[in-house]
Protein backbone atom coordinates (compact mmCIF):
# COMPACT_ATOMS: atom_id res chain seq x y z
CA UNK A 1 0.00 0.00 0.00
CA UNK A 2 1.70 3.14 -0.98
CA UNK A 3 1.86 6.22 1.34
CA UNK A 4 2.70 8.40 -2.32
CA UNK A 5 0.38 8.23 -5.17
CA UNK A 6 0.78 9.70 -8.46
CA UNK A 7 -1.50 9.51 -11.41
CA UNK A 8 -2.09 10.81 -14.90
CA UNK A 9 -5.84 12.63 -14.15
CA UNK A 10 -7.46 9.71 -16.85
CA UNK A 11 -6.27 7.37 -13.13
CA UNK A 12 -8.15 9.56 -11.25
CA UNK A 13 -11.51 9.95 -13.40
CA UNK A 14 -11.72 5.88 -13.43
CA UNK A 15 -11.39 5.91 -9.87
CA UNK A 16 -14.13 8.27 -9.62
CA UNK A 17 -15.97 6.82 -12.27
CA UNK A 18 -15.83 3.01 -10.79
CA UNK A 19 -16.52 5.09 -7.17
CA UNK A 20 -19.80 6.95 -8.88
CA UNK A 21 -21.24 3.52 -10.17
CA UNK A 22 -20.70 2.15 -6.71
CA UNK A 23 -22.55 4.72 -4.97
CA UNK A 24 -25.87 4.85 -7.34
CA UNK A 25 -26.46 1.41 -6.07
CA UNK A 26 -26.12 2.62 -2.15
CA UNK A 27 -29.44 3.97 -0.98
CA UNK A 28 -31.04 4.96 2.28
CA UNK A 29 -29.21 5.79 5.28
CA UNK A 30 -25.75 5.10 3.43
CA UNK A 31 -26.82 7.69 1.12
CA UNK A 32 -27.47 10.20 3.15
CA UNK A 33 -24.65 9.77 5.52
CA UNK A 34 -22.27 9.60 2.31
CA UNK A 35 -23.68 13.03 1.29
CA UNK A 36 -23.01 14.54 4.77
CA UNK A 37 -19.75 13.25 5.02
CA UNK A 38 -18.60 14.33 1.17
CA UNK A 39 -20.08 18.15 2.01
CA UNK A 40 -18.00 18.10 5.53
CA UNK A 41 -14.68 16.53 3.16
CA UNK A 42 -15.33 19.87 0.82
CA UNK A 43 -16.15 22.44 3.26
CA UNK A 44 -13.05 21.26 4.74
CA UNK A 45 -10.39 20.79 2.20
CA UNK A 46 -12.03 24.09 0.67
CA UNK A 47 -10.94 26.23 3.75
CA UNK A 48 -7.27 24.25 3.80
CA UNK A 49 -7.03 25.39 -0.02
CA UNK A 50 -7.49 29.21 1.33
CA UNK A 51 -5.06 28.80 4.04
CA UNK A 52 -6.92 27.90 7.24
CA UNK A 53 -5.06 25.53 9.49
CA UNK A 54 -7.36 21.93 8.92
CA UNK A 55 -10.20 22.70 11.36
CA UNK A 56 -10.82 19.32 13.26
CA UNK A 57 -14.47 19.90 14.10
CA UNK A 58 -16.63 17.20 15.88
CA UNK A 59 -18.66 16.80 12.51
CA UNK A 60 -15.18 15.96 10.55
CA UNK A 61 -13.80 13.73 12.80
CA UNK A 62 -16.82 11.61 12.90
CA UNK A 63 -17.24 11.76 8.94
CA UNK A 64 -13.40 10.44 8.75
CA UNK A 65 -13.98 7.55 11.24
CA UNK A 66 -17.24 6.77 9.64
CA UNK A 67 -16.46 7.59 5.53
CA UNK A 68 -12.98 8.36 4.55
CA UNK A 69 -11.28 5.71 6.33
CA UNK A 70 -13.17 2.95 4.96
CA UNK A 71 -13.09 4.63 1.69
CA UNK A 72 -9.44 4.98 1.24
CA UNK A 73 -9.05 1.64 2.53
CA UNK A 74 -10.99 0.39 -0.07
CA UNK A 75 -9.36 1.87 -2.37
CA UNK A 76 -5.50 0.96 -0.97
CA UNK A 77 -4.84 4.48 -0.05
CA UNK A 78 -5.03 3.93 3.71
CA UNK A 79 -1.26 4.92 4.27
CA UNK A 80 -1.52 6.93 1.30
CA UNK A 81 -0.86 11.01 2.25
CA UNK A 82 0.51 12.83 -0.47
CA UNK A 83 -1.49 12.51 -4.34
CA UNK A 84 -0.06 14.11 -7.40
CA UNK A 85 -1.92 14.22 -10.73
CA UNK A 86 0.38 15.08 -13.50
CA UNK A 87 1.17 14.96 -17.39
CA UNK A 88 -2.06 16.42 -18.31
CA UNK A 89 -4.49 18.94 -16.52
CA UNK A 90 -6.87 16.78 -14.24
CA UNK A 91 -10.78 18.49 -14.44
CA UNK A 92 -12.27 20.49 -12.06
CA UNK A 93 -14.69 18.10 -10.89
CA UNK A 94 -12.55 15.00 -10.48
CA UNK A 95 -10.45 17.93 -8.26
CA UNK A 96 -13.41 18.45 -5.65
CA UNK A 97 -14.75 14.92 -5.30
CA UNK A 98 -11.75 13.75 -4.42
CA UNK A 99 -11.54 16.56 -1.99
CA UNK A 100 -15.47 15.62 -1.01
CA UNK A 101 -13.80 12.68 0.22
CA UNK A 102 -11.03 13.70 1.81
CA UNK A 103 -8.45 12.85 -0.83
CA UNK A 104 -7.12 16.35 -1.70
CA UNK A 105 -4.92 15.84 -5.11
CA UNK A 106 -2.30 18.31 -6.08
CA UNK A 107 -1.49 18.65 -9.73
CA UNK A 108 2.57 18.99 -10.29
CA UNK A 109 3.41 20.68 -13.88
CA UNK A 110 6.49 20.20 -16.21
CA UNK A 111 7.67 22.67 -19.13
CA UNK A 112 5.23 21.11 -21.37
CA UNK A 113 2.08 22.51 -19.27
CA UNK A 114 3.52 25.36 -18.89
CA UNK A 115 3.97 26.88 -22.35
Amino acid sequence: RPTSFIGVPRVYEKIMEKMLERGRTVSGTKRKIGKWAKSIGLATNRKVLDGHPKPHTFGYKIARKMVFSKVRGLLGFDRCHVFLSAAAPISREVLLYFQSLDIPITEVYGMSECS
